[in-house]
C-alpha cells in the first residue's frame, strides 16, 4: 500500500521524506517495496547506510496488523541482504529505534573495516554524527551509483521494487 497524504503526519520527518520520495525529489531514493521505502543516507561512512521506512506512520511494530508486520520484517531482511551484497561489509548492524522519529524505520548499517570507530556503535562516533546532521556527504554521482547498485541487487534478490518518481525539473 503506497504512502498517502492521509497517512502523513505533519511533523514527521520520515513522512516528509516519503513525500519528497513520491515527488521524485529525494536524490538518494532507491525504491518502494510493498511495505516500505528504501533510501540511502549518502554518507562517506558507513558507505551504504540505508533507511527502510514503513508505508504507514506508526510508532511500534505492534501497531501494524500481523500481515503488515510480517511483510515489513521480511522486506527489511531482504533490504538488509541487498545492502550486505551491494556494499560487502564486515558486519551489518540493524536498528529499529524511533526515539526521536516515531515512524517505524530500520537503520541498516553496513560496517566497513576502514571505519574509524568500527568496534563501537556508530552513534558514539562524533564524525559520523556530524555527517549525519548535515556534514560531509558523498557526491551526486556516487549516490547515484550506490542507489543503482542497491536497486539492482534488490531486484536480483526478487524484491518487488518500484523506482521513485522522476522529478521533471531535475
Amino acid at each position: 500500500m503506497p504512502h498517502s497524504s492521509m497517512a502523513t503526519e505533519q511533523n514527521c520527518d520520515i513522512c516528509m521524506r516519503i513525500a519528497l520520495f513520491n515527488d521524485g525529489k529525494l536524490e538518494s531514493a532507491v525504491g518502494r517495496l510493498r511495505s516500505g521505502y528504501v533510501w540511502l543516507f549518502g554518507l562517506p561512512y558507513p558507505r551504504g547506510y540505508t533507511l527502510f521506512a514503513a508505508n504507514r506512520c506508526v510508532a511500534e511494530l505492534h501497531g501494524l496488523d500481523p500481515g503488515e508486520r510480517s511483510l515489513f520484517l521480511d522486506e527489511m531482511a531482504l533490504v538488509a541482504e541487498g545492502v550486505y551484497r551491494a556494499f560487502e561489509p564486515v558486519k551489518m548492524n540493524y536498528e529499529l529505534l524511533g526515539n526521536s522519529m516515531r515512524h517505524l524505520h530500520w537503520h541498516l548499517i553496513p560496517r566497513q573495516a576502514t571505519e574509524p570507530h568500527l568496534r563501537g556503535p556508530v552513534w558514539e562516533d562524533s564524525q559520523f554524527l556530524a555527517n549525519l546532521r548535515g556534514g560531509v556527504r558523498i557526491g551526486a554521482a556516487e549516490i547515484t551509483a550506490d542507489r543503482d547498485r542497491l536497486a539492482t541487487v534488490l531486484r536480483t534478490l526478487g524484491a518487488q521494487i518500484q523506482a521513485p518518481a522522476t522529478d521533471p525539473d531535475c
